[in-house]
């Protein structure tokens, strides 16, 4: 069975950005090979996600779901984050379970 890789595309822009910035384009008037093996290597490393796709069998109200999702507005999936988890019933928990463990005695 093929392993299952997931890409997490801050990570790599992440070390591409500490790549660029922390080493100098040349040394001595030659290019920085080591610079360029960094990047050669970051590169390499995303290749291995652009190989054939994997043979997922398509499950429809997955698919209908993650389609009908809302995007690009955070204060509608904010709303939605409050009504699946109120703030209130959280900060309660947190101040009954403080002050449960405040007057109990050592």
């Amino acid at each position: 069975m093929q392993e299952i890789k997931l890409i997490f595309r801050a990570i790599h822009l992440r070390d591409l950005i500490h790549i660029e910035e922390g080493n100098t384009d040349t040394i001595d008037g030659l290019i920085n090979v080591r610079k360029r093996g960094f990047v050669a290597q970051l590169i390499e490393d995303l290749a291995v996600f652009q190989k054939p796709p994997y043979n997922f069998t398509p499950v429809e109200c997955i698919q209908e779901l993650l389609e009908n999702l809302p995007q690009d507005d955070p204060e509608e999936l904010y709303q939605i984050s409050l009504s699946i988890e109120p703030r209130e019933s959280a900060n309660n928990n947190n101040n009954a379970n403080n002050t449960a463990n405040a007057s109990s005695p050592m």
